[in-house]
This record gives C-alpha cells, structure tokens and sequence, in this order.
C-alpha cells in the first residue's frame, strides 16, 4: 500500500522573508513528486511529515503546499487544465528531443551575457556564484538532514 506524505523545507530565509520548499514523498518508493504536477483531489488528505510541523510551524507548511497548489491557477478547473497543457507540450518536446527533431545546446554564458548587451562576467563575479552555490547546497544538505535523517541520501534514487 503506498503512503503518500507532504514535506516541507526551508529553501531560502532572507531579511525580510523566510520561502520554503513543498513536495510530496512516496514514503514506500522514496519517490518525490511536485506537488504543482499532481491534481488537488490526489493529494487534499495526504499527511504532512511531522518533523516539517515542528521546524517550521502548521502555517508555514500550509502555506507553502497551497502556493504549489495554485503554481496553474487559483481554481480548480482553470489549474486542472492548465497544469495538463503544460504536461502536454512538455510531453510533446520530449518526443521531439527523442525524435532528433529538437537540439540540445550549451549555453555560453559570456556569449549570451554580450547578445544582451551585458558586460562579461568578472572572475570574481564567478568566484562569488560558485561560492553562493556551494553555501545555497550546503544548505539544502542540512535542511533535508533535519528532515530525513543523516542518511538520507540513500532515500534519492536518481
């Protein structure tokens, strides 16, 4: 029987506003879901994890899964339907890729900073990104640490 729970984590806390982040999690298959891709009637009676209540509070999980909710709209016709165009054209744009009919590329970031009309990016500008980075996934190791456990790599199969 698969159990379906909600998480949330802190994503990013600013000076002004704390954001966090809401998913839904397989507990059985350790398969984690958007919960702005799922349809409101499969999700409405899922519990919410334990530990994300007591970190940060009923509101603020409420919150964070009713902002998913409404990623398509604010009703739930109008997010039905506009969640499900999304997944078809992004079904559609898998095939083309699959097919060889779309390209992939990589994109070069001073290049594209120049058709902008931006300057180049320092070297410490880059430094700084890389930096911010590495804190933003440092970060997110200790959030889903507080969540899931020390291990909780092991839950992630991809």
């Amino acid at each position: 029987m698969k159990r379906f729970d909600a998480h949330v984590t802190e994503k990013l806390n600013t000076i002004w506003k704390t954001y966090y982040d809401a998913y839904i999690v397989d507990v059985n298959e350790s398969t984690f879901y958007g919960i702005e891709d799922m349809d409101w009637n499969d999700i409405i009676d899922y519990p919410i994890n334990k530990k994300s209540i007591q970190m940060y509070g009923t509101v603020s999980c409420l919150a964070s899964i009713l902002y998913y909710l409404s990623w398509y709209g604010y009703e739930y016709k109008t997010s039905t339907e506009n969640r499900e165009k999304f997944l078809k054209k992004l079904l559609v744009s898998v095939k083309e890729l699959e097919s060889g009919k779309q390209e992939t590329y990589e994109l070069d970031i001073d290049k594209f900073r120049e058709e902008l009309g931006l300057e180049k990016e320092t070297e410490n500008e880059k430094k700084l990104h890389k930096e911010n980075f590495q804190k933003m996934c440092e970060k997110n190791d200790k959030e889903n640490k507080k969540i899931f456990g020390e291990d909780y790599s092991s839950i992630f199969k991809n």
